[in-house]
């Protein structure tokens, strides 16, 4: 239940909830008039005048209580993404290479952003074979770790059905943005709760999700191991926890050579925490005390060049570090997309699928 007088708050189980004052105009400016419904999926049937804050108060598996965490649920109608001129504070974006590959995600400029709505998008006819590995059932709770703009969400809330629940979690407020608004036209919004987290506590009890999966995220998390120890937390004993995601060592771009392959992610590597995480999350999963760990690598290559944008984000960051010069990301391009027009470009990133389970004592 949320209470709509501003600054009010009232509690429901294990969540307390605060209904705070949101612009009491609409988009000509007048007066919004009566607010809405809102659940807990945030999507309001009409333009919002509030925004719900849940803080959960999650236990420990010790009994003792875990400091409260805020997350915002965003309005449907907010925009998709902060428009191109806002002028960014310098303080929120830093080159500093040590921090990019977790600050390049917190904020993120127009046109990437753009590029990677439309290449997050799932295709619905093939997300049934894509999430398979995931093993989601009917009526199981599930959470999108790293959920972007909200597509993969979307599938895994069709999966769960409206017995279900999904939590889709990203550092990102313009992606969790956009991805209420994803759900809302696909018409699940109220099976998925969308959160929007900073420091690297999930706002979940303990023993909450039946499944967790995560998509090419866990290559750009700062701490690995801690990560991963609180994705476990937040596992039900007999749960699952499934990641799929790259290994550059392993990719395959024609028409360039290995050596320039290397290159050009050599370059880009300062935007990943660690660009060869494939590989290591067998042994993550260990040292977390997943059991029953599997691992798979597939791969689909891409005669067409829909991979491309891939390749653009590297030439981007190789620049963008001065690792790589402006005249060379050219000639880069110019071969790639040369190779694409005469139907001779072929690329393979391959996936590692890892799965495994939380032990039952």
């Amino acid at each position: 239940m949320v209470r709509n007088a501003a600054s009010k708050s009232t509690t429901t189980g294990s969540h307390m909830l605060w209904s705070l004052p949101w612009p009491d105009t609409n988009s000509s400016g007048s007066a919004a008039g009566s607010p809405p419904s809102t659940t807990l999926s945030g999507v309001p049937s009409a333009a919002p005048t509030r925004i719900v804050v849940t803080v959960t108060a999650a236990v420990s598996q010790s009994g003792r209580p875990r400091p409260h965490r805020s997350f915002t649920i965003l309005p449907r109608t907010a925009v998709a993404r902060r428009p191109p001129n806002r002028q960014r504070d310098p303080r929120t974006m830093t080159d500093a290479l040590d921090t990019y590959h977790k600050d390049h995600w917190v904020e993120i400029e127009p046109d990437r952003f753009d590029r990677y709505d439309k290449m997050f998008r799932l295709d619905p006819r093939f997300a049934a074979k894509l999430l398979a590995p995931v093993g989601v059932q009917e009526g199981e709770t599930v959470l999108d770790f790293g959920c972007g703009p909200g597509y993969v969400a979307v599938e895994l809330a069709r999966v769960v059905g409206p017995a279900g629940r999904v939590h889709a979690v990203d550092v990102n407020a313009d992606f969790v943005t956009r991805a209420v608004q994803v759900a809302a036209d696909a018409g699940v919004a109220g099976q998925i709760s969308h959160h929007h987290v900073l420091d690297e506590v999930l706002p979940l009890p303990d023993a909450s999700v039946d499944r967790i999966y995560c998509k090419n995220v866990l290559e750009y998390v700062p701490d690995l191991a801690h990560t991963m120890s609180e994705l476990v937390r937040v596992l039900k004993p007999g749960g699952t926890m499934v990641a799929s995601d790259s290994d550059f060592g392993f990719v395959v771009v024609e028409p360039l050579s290995p050596e320039e392959v290397a290159e050009l992610f050599g370059a880009a590597a300062p935007a990943f925490r660690e660009p060869n995480v494939g590989r290591k999350l067998r042994n993550a999963y260990r040292h977390a005390g997943l059991t029953d760990v599997k691992v798979e690598i597939t791969v689909a290559p891409d005669p067409k060049g829909n991979l491309r944008g891939v390749l653009e984000n590297m030439l981007g960051y190789g620049t963008r570090f001065g690792r790589m010069t402006e005249a060379r990301a050219d000639e880069l391009r110019a071969r790639l997309d040369a190779a694409i027009a005469a139907g001779e470009f072929l690329m393979a990133l391959p996936q590692w699928w890892v799965r495994g389970t939380k032990p039952t004592d």
